[in-house]
């Protein structure tokens, strides 16, 4: 990926953001399984930035995230499913 080593420790270690490119860049290296094995569950709210690195929730996108989600009513109904079983 043309990375030098340096930059992908600071990648890794959360001392430099990732930059569009560069994950466009990984993404041509993985096939359609990887890719969901990547991105799934926590780690994909992680890479979203819903929950940080320590497992900490950011409210604030968490919120508008339902906001936005509560605006279409399939995800509305799975939403208010969802809270209905806890």
């Amino acid at each position: 990926m043309d990375i030098s080593k340096g930059v992908l420790h600071n990648y890794l270690h959360g001392v430099r953001r990732v930059s569009v490119d560069v994950v466009q860049k990984a993404l041509q290296y993985l096939d359609e399984s990887e890719f969901k094995d990547v991105v799934q569950g926590v780690e994909l709210l992680k890479a979203i930035g819903i929950v940080k690195g320590d497992g900490a929730v950011d409210y604030s996108i968490a919120l508008q995230v339902l906001s936005l989600a509560t605006r279409d009513e399939h995800i509305n109904n799975a939403i208010m499913q969802f809270i209905v079983r806890i």
